[in-house]
């Protein structure tokens, strides 16, 4: 019972994200612009650094709420993903708040002024390279989700169920042709023996039912007279989709 329980709520979440995928998507770019505004706000921080201290962690924590949320559905891949770029853009953001405390120390002794605008010039150079590579990743992330078929080259191997896409399944339905209806057996009865014997290994069977092709489960009813199996010309075996990866039949 709590195992159907747990796979009814995976299922739910699943269907709630293919309806709402778009919305996702736009809560995924509106996260990234905020992120961006909270990284531009740093550049003014020396001049009100108590109040854009609040501003910059709000904006940047709801950011990384709104990414999470709307990676979630996704899988826990893409949600790793885009937690490690949110850390490397948020250590890029609040860098400066550290920046302006230690130059504001540095009246205190002379060997900090020296020391702290080597440190402050190399925080400005590595910061956007950090910024820049964690929006990246959550970027990264997001296609790994949503379109994952941006990452695959033209010219790939075709997936084994493309092969199967343009093939309607018979649904065990009576279907009239002609004005009438023709009686409907089990598919097994028009198989050999040998086939049988080798029918676990099919999800489905293909059959030409009046003149079209059509996926067939092992177990389903076809016309009597109107359906025939195709079959292999070398082996004479029945042609159809494997059940198990790797068996090609």
């Amino acid at each position: 019972m709590q195992s159907g329980y747990r796979i009814s709520i995976r299922e739910r979440m699943h269907a709630w994200s293919q309806r709402n995928q778009k919305r996702l998507i736009a809560l995924n770019i509106f996260s990234l612009v905020l992120l961006f505004v909270a990284f531009l706000l740093t550049f003014a921080i020396h001049l009100y650094p108590g109040e854009l201290l609040i501003v910059l962690h709000i904006a940047t924590f709801v950011s990384a709420g709104l990414i999470v949320l709307s990676l979630a559905p996704k899988g826990p891949i893409p949600v790793v993903i885009s937690l490690i770029g949110i850390v490397l853009a948020y250590n890029a953001i609040i860098s400066p708040l550290y920046v302006t405390s230690v130059e504001s120390q540095t009246i205190l002794g002379r060997q900090r002024i020296v020391s702290a605008p080597t440190a402050s010039e190399s925080l400005q150079v590595d910061r956007p390279l950090h910024f820049f590579l964690g929006l990246s990743m959550v970027v990264f992330s997001t296609i790994i989700a949503y379109r994952p078929s941006m990452l695959f080259t033209r010219n790939r191997p075709p997936h084994s169920e493309d092969e199967w896409s343009g093939y309607p399944i018979w649904q065990d339905n009576s279907l009239l042709a002609d004005g009438r209806t023709e009686q409907v057996i089990p598919v097994k009865n028009m198989m050999s023996e040998e086939d049988k014997h080798l029918l676990w290994r099919y999800e489905y069977v293909v059959a030409s039912i009046y003149g079209s092709l059509h996926l067939v489960k092992p177990n389903g009813m076809v016309p009597r007279d109107s359906t025939v199996l195709v079959r292999d010309k070398a082996s004479g075996r029945i042609f159809g989709k494997a059940k198990f990866t790797g068996l090609f039949m």
